[in-house]
């Protein structure tokens, strides 16, 4: 496929890390961007002339920041959508970077046509590359994804109030971020070398729908439980804190922990990923057999005989783990 591409290595700051996934869907959502510029003004460019090319994605990439910097600049407005995400994917590991994901999330820079325009950019960039069914399985990966995380900082905001909430909150940490890494590399892995494993429909579905079940259950724990729950374990007790016994904590005990292991496995079994379902499987179950006991120990010291009691008639909800 032939792709012309901005190009301006001089304006891309150094220590920017790239993706030939993201590279490609980005470079591909700001060639339709200049089409349609200049279908629009045909006497006029995003770029200077001499600035259009053709390249690698690596080179796209850092274009495209070149290219919406130019235009920022050229007509003296606060950064788009646009560049705040080119910043963000491109300078992750970067200070500017991190501003730049934080206005993405927090600051709300994406109008509901821009977040259209850019989705639908990305999900035609993905057809090209991927069958129906990965394009599927790979949109609703990464819609959970984002759901699940958004939820629950809007959540702990809605209950404890923004002051007291932080961007941990968002339960983003860099062992999560390397297994999401792992299990898209294997997806993509298996994808080329045995694409008839990603097409086994009622698989995905089965994980699709504990993905569901598993979000759900979260939910309903951290409605239910309101300001008894916390993304951290209390070592200290407090006036608002009480033992929540009454809806789904009627069934288990840790519905939040039982809701993730099964979303997180969930997520696994949707991209019919067979290493990374029992992989996320074991270290999600090593974590909450760690964090479980830690955690009652606490319980047991704030509530007494009333916790014990409660504990010998609801399981944890986690399998193995009593």
């Amino acid at each position: 496929m032939r792709r012309f591409i901005f190009f301006n290595d001089d304006a891309c700051p150094s220590g920017y890390t790239i993706t030939p996934v993201l590279s490609f869907l980005l470079s591909s959502y700001f060639l339709n961007l200049h089409r349609r510029h200049q279908t629009h003004h045909p006497t006029a460019s995003l770029l200077p002339s001499g600035q259009i090319s053709r390249s690698g994605h690596r080179s796209a990439f850092r274009s495209s920041l070149a290219a919406v910097e130019h235009q920022k600049q050229r007509a003296k407005i606060p950064p788009s959508a646009e560049y705040v995400i080119l910043e963000a994917c491109l300078g992750f590991r970067t200070k500017i970077g991190r501003i730049s994901l934080r206005q993405l999330f927090l600051s709300g820079l994406l109008t509901v046509h821009q977040s259209q325009r850019l989705i639908r950019s990305i999900v035609t960039s993905m057809a090209v590359v991927f069958s129906y069914t990965a394009c599927r399985q790979l949109s609703q990966m990464f819609a959970a994804i984002i759901f699940f995380h958004g939820s629950e900082y809007i959540l702990a905001v809605g209950i404890h109030g923004k002051s007291n909430v932080t961007l941990k909150s968002l339960l983003i940490s860099k062992n999560y971020v390397v297994a999401m890494i792992f299990s898209l590399l294997e997806y993509l892995i298996e994808y080329i070398l045995f694409p008839g494993m990603k097409e086994h429909w009622w698989v995905s579905n089965w994980g699709l729908g504990m993905l569901i079940i598993g979000e759900i259950i979260r939910k309903m724990a951290i409605i239910t439980a309101g300001r008894s729950f916390t993304h951290l374990i209390r070592v200290h007790h407090s006036e608002h804190h009480q033992l929540i016994t009454n809806g789904i904590y009627r069934v288990v005990r840790h519905p939040g922990y039982c809701g993730f292991f099964i979303w997180s496995v969930g997520t696994q079994i949707m991209l019919c990923n067979p290493i990374s379902t029992i992989a996320f499987a074991l270290v999600v179950w090593r974590f909450f057999a760690q964090r479980i006991p830690y955690e009652e120990y606490f319980l047991r010291q704030f509530f007494g005989s009333q916790y014990e009691e409660y504990a010998r008639r609801v399981p944890a909800g986690v399998p193995f783990i009593k």
